[in-house]
């Protein structure tokens, strides 16, 4: 019979080795609580992503497409990759707004614990367990996971990305393997957001020139069957919409209605060199800013509505990088493996801050979520690399709790932004900060034992107000306008307003007990759904029930009906989709029952305001319509 009994020296050897595990085992736990806290509550997330799935449901066309309504006019503004997995999770589950976010929340807790693989096999076990942590916690990205962006796809394909890159260097046998690997991911992640997945593709390739150990030969055959692959999965969906045989859906947001013109226009270089529109979401152009208060510069990351994001300790990260190429220029060589972990996370750091800070097309606040791999895996490594400066004996040791002052600084002056939402966390940072760069002066200039203790201060001094803003986030308050996710006060993301919008919204300001008015999200209001029972009742069998200008008016009215509902004019209320002259032939043949109009626009189909019969909202029982509606089926 075998023994089970072991020596105390064997039970310590095996909970060094399982502690790790259990710390993942932790710290995934919690992001999933974190990511998935109430997603029953969340409503439709943002209505126009959310009837493009249930439109996608209904018709394999549309599914490939992306169309945003049933009869696949009109698609929706990107690539579909993002959507085609929540239509799966609607398919399995049921179409509702939880089985919508429920995928988003996967993806970002995958995202977690492919980013922890990848820093291990860089930094160490320990370190990856830091950076897991710092990513799970960021503020943005806790919001973007609990909506229903295209974005938490966008990060996981990225972050693996990463990580087949680091595994082809750590692999020399499978090293193209992995980098073939790496190239699906990122384009795979192009099929999902365009241009914005390939902002970490010059990054992606200089870690594995740099790391490689292999001749330049075997590098460069192994880059140009890497670029091959990167093509084809990112160019594949373009390709095939352009030459799929009409009729088929409108490409949203384009100009000629192709999805080439998509990926070198509005989601190409008219994001970063701007749009010769203003979108629904974007300040006035003739103020020279972007959506929420946000000029174009260097000091965009660090302004009143981003800073509190993803900025916590981009200061940091920031530093770090800068440091390291110091170091390099200095002459110091670490070994191969390490340089390509900073080139990686550096460059994907610094060429996205770059296009952030200075692109001057349509600006979201959520895009800043793309920082945070970058700044987790880097800050986990900067912490890391000071606290073993300040064990070692040398004059760097002040460094570590001069680090964490200013860090406790940054996130003071982050949170006194806006005092009066939990601005009790600003008061917590400052005693931690100060009980921090006191054990860890303490610890070196008297007894030792006080050093791990300080150090652990410093580590919840830096994260004390993230984690605040996040759980805050979690537990039903809501930033994002409109529809938008964001973290943190509301009052730091409506100074671009109208002032009787912005005091109307200023009123969700509170605590944790703040209400998220997302639970309402893709819900017809009273009049709304007094029309559509209107519609659905004075329309009989026609084709087109409504005809809705704009996709986003649209939207609603789609969620809440099988009958037919086209969403003209795109998401931009500027796309030929329908043309004014397709929609007059439509309404010629009795295709079209009712048509709702925007009451303030004066756009392609005005001409409906002569050629059909107007309907008082009195007619449907309401006493103010969500728009003009119009009869043009006699």
């Amino acid at each position: 019979m075998t023994s089970s009994l072991s020596t105390p020296i064997e039970d310590v050897a095996v909970a060094r080795v399982r502690w790790p595990r259990f710390a993942l085992a932790a710290i995934l736990v919690v992001t999933a609580a974190w990511y998935g806290w109430g997603i029953w509550k969340l409503g439709y997330g943002y209505p126009y992503y959310s009837a493009a799935v249930d439109s996608m449901s209904r018709s394999w066309t549309g599914f490939l497409f992306g169309s945003v309504d049933p009869l696949g006019v009109v698609t929706v503004d990107k690539p579909p990759m993002g959507l085609w997995v929540q239509v799966l999770s609607a398919r399995a589950l049921g179409f509702h707004g939880w089985s919508l976010i429920l995928p988003q929340v996967l993806e970002g807790v995958a995202t977690v614990w492919v980013l922890f693989l990848t820093v291990r096999r860089w930094q160490g076990e320990r370190v990856a367990l830091l950076a897991a942590a710092l990513f799970a916690c960021t503020p943005i990205v806790v919001a973007v996971v609990r909506d229903n962006m295209p974005d938490p796809l966008l990060f996981l394909l990225l972050v693996s990305a990463a990580y087949a890159v680091t595994r082809a260097i750590d692999s020399p046998a499978r090293e193209r393997r992995w980098m073939l690997l790496a190239a699906v991911f990122l384009g795979c992640a192009f099929t999902t957001k365009m241009v914005q997945a390939w902002l970490v593709l010059p990054s992606l390739a200089a870690a594995y020139l740099a790391g490689s150990a292999s001749t330049v030969r075997a590098k460069a055959v192994t880059t140009a069957l890497a670029t091959g692959v990167l093509a084809i999965t990112s160019f594949w969906w373009v390709v095939v919409v352009d030459l799929w045989p009409t009729p088929k859906p409108y490409i949203g947001s384009s100009v000629d209605g192709t999805a080439r013109d998509l990926v070198f226009g509005y989601n190409g270089l008219g994001r970063i060199v701007g749009q010769d529109f203003a979108a629904a979401a974007s300040y006035a152009e003739d103020h020279g800013k972007s959506f929420y208060q946000s000029d174009p510069g260097i000091g965009r990351l660090f302004g009143t509505s981003l800073g509190g994001q993803a900025g916590w300790l981009l200061p940091l990260a920031l530093a770090a990088v800068l440091a390291s190429i110091l170091l390099v220029l200095l002459g110091r060589r670490p070994p191969r493996r390490i340089v390509a972990g900073w080139t990686l996370w550096g460059g994907w750091l610094l060429t996205c801050a770059v296009v952030f800070s200075f692109m001057r097309g349509i600006w979201l606040l959520y895009y800043t979520a793309e920082l945070a791999p970058a700044i987790a895996a880097l800050s986990a490594a900067a912490l890391a690399a000071l606290w073993r400066h300040y064990r070692a004996e040398g004059r760097w040791w002040p460094v570590l709790p001069t680090v964490v002052a200013c860090l406790g600084g940054w996130a003071w002056l982050l949170v006194n932004r806006a005092p009066e939402w939990n601005g009790w966390a600003g008061l917590v940072v400052v005693v931690v900060t100060l009980v921090s760069v006191a054990l860890l002066v303490a610890g070196k200039l008297g007894p030792r034992r006080l050093a791990p203790q300080g150090f652990a201060a410093g580590l919840v001094a830096i994260t004390v107000a993230p984690v605040v803003w996040s759980t805050a986030t979690s537990v039903g308050y809501s930033a994002g306008l409109p529809m938008l996710p964001a973290a943190g006060p509301v009052s730091l993301q409506t100074d671009y307003l109208e002032p009787e919008v912005r005091d109307d919204l200023r009123g969700l300001l509170g605590g944790w007990g703040a209400r998220d008015y997302r639970a309402s999200a893709g819900v017809l209001d009273d009049s709304g759904k007094a029309l559509l029972g209107y519609v659905e009742r004075e329309s009989g069998a026609t084709r087109i029930a409504l005809a809705a200008e704009t996709a986003d008016t649209a939207a609603p009215f789609i969620l809440a009906t099988d009958r037919g509902v086209v969403g003209m004019a795109g998401f931009t209320n500027r796309d030929p989709a329908p043309s004014a002259d397709q929609l007059r032939q439509w309404i010629e043949h009795g295709e079209v029952a009712f048509v709702l109009l925007l009451p303030e626009e004066k756009g392609q189909y005005e001409f409906v305001r002569t050629s059909c019969a107007a309907v008082p909202p009195a007619s449907y029982g309401a006493e103010e319509g969500p728009g003009d509606l119009y009869r043009c089926r006699r």
